[in-house]
């Protein structure tokens, strides 16, 4: 994934990506790093609130994530279910 921003840093998709794996390997600051670099380069990707939200959970910046999490439920107004789904698994892992 380094190599493919080394071509492109400007790709918000690998920011992204980086910023999920970061996530799963538990480098929670690397990982809002990335995302938040991922927002600013494309904030209409609501999905990418989600994600940087559960990482300000586990942080334990709870009004941050909430304030993520509403964010992506303006954009996906159907996605509670979805969003509930990858809370309980981030909590489950880490």
């Amino acid at each position: 994934m380094n190599k493919g921003l080394a071509i492109d840093p400007s790709d918000f998709y690998g920011y992204e990506t980086r910023g999920i794996i970061k996530t799963s390997l538990g480098d929670h600051t690397g990982a809002l790093a990335d995302l938040n670099v991922a927002i600013k380069s494309m904030p209409a990707n609501g999905i990418m609130y989600l994600d940087r939200g559960i990482v300000y959970m586990l942080l334990g910046e709870d009004d941050k994530a909430q304030q993520d999490f509403q964010h992506y439920l303006q954009m996906f107004p159907k996605g509670k279910a979805n969003m509930d789904k990858r809370i309980e698994e981030a909590r489950a892992k880490h």
